[in-house]
């Protein structure tokens, strides 16, 4: 069985691309989807919009595929910014797991996970929200679209001619649309599952799993109540030597304690008012 070996700085650095690749294509899609759904909401309340019986069952309740896509269209996103939040945890995890000793990077990942961190206490809340727009989104429209699907075709077709007083409305085509509308819902709350499993797994499995990976290292430093800096020795030979003098610098042997800070001198005392003129006895001369 061969041995593991640590990352290198090349490969730390590909992955820290990886990483910084992913969050730029969350927040793009985050952009995205809060664009499309502000052009949507402005159609629907716009002064121009039709009414919403005619959205939901004009041309002869065909308009409900159109909504069926929208839920469609959220399920994708949302299927998509769990999977790539999970991939962060994953390149992130598997990082911090095979870095080598005193990578500072592990304790960046410490640091966030600990009370000292600034954002800690709000990072579920931030989760949480961006969670729910998505979330919110599909419970109303699924909502919606079961509250018309439940109705008799007849009562469909008499909102319709009410609300835009066309008699143009086909009771088998309405009935027809009806039953494929019931197949879209049925077939769009199933998939619904398929980001509701990614977002329980990155709020319980994954997270556990980063407490098991911060217990196995040892030498990540806790953060748990904030004391002096445990530099190493070469780190501090290093800061030391970068502020010492270089008439100074050439005389410390390799490997020898550093030199402490030059004191800082004291300012000069003040002389007394008149002292140019004044004379003490002593050198007072005799007359």
């Amino acid at each position: 069985m061969s041995t593991l070996q640590p990352l290198s700085q090349d490969q730390l650095a590909t992955f820290r691309k990886d990483f910084q690749d992913k969050e730029g294509e969350i927040n793009k899609y985050i952009s995205v989807y809060l664009s499309a759904l502000a052009v949507v909401t402005g159609w629907i309340i716009g002064p121009t919009s039709k009414s919403a019986i005619t959205l939901l069952v004009g041309n002869n309740a065909y308009n409900l595929v159109f909504w069926f896509a929208i839920v469609f269209i959220n399920i994708v996103f949302s299927t998509f910014l769990a999977y790539k939040g999970l991939i962060i945890h994953d390149i992130m995890q598997f990082v911090t797991y095979n870095s080598p000793l005193g990578d500072g990077l592990l304790a960046w990942e410490s640091w966030r996970r600990s009370t000292q961190s600034s954002t800690v206490r709000v990072r579920t809340m931030y989760t949480i929200t961006i969670a729910a727009i998505p979330s919110v989104v599909a419970v109303i429209l699924m909502v919606v679209l079961f509250w018309f699907l439940v109705q008799s075709p007849q009562q469909l077709i008499t909102w319709a001619k009410s609300a835009d007083g066309s008699g143009n409305y086909d009771l088998s085509q309405v009935t027809h649309a009806r039953i494929l509308g019931w197949c879209f819902w049925l077939l769009l709350l199933a998939l619904h599952a398929v980001p509701l499993r990614m977002f329980i797994e990155s709020a319980g499995p994954t997270q556990q799993r980063w407490q098991e990976i911060l217990a196995l290292r040892p030498d990540i430093p806790r953060f748990e109540k904030l004391c002096p800096h445990p530099f190493a020795p070469s780190v501090l030979q290093a800061m030391a030597t970068e502020h010492t003098p270089a008439t100074q610098r050439e005389s410390i042997p390799e490997g020898a304690a550093p030199l402490p800070p030059m004191p800082t001198p004291l300012p000069a005392e003040p002389e007394p008012p008149n002292a140019a003129t004044h004379t003490s006895p002593e050198t007072t001369p005799e007359r």
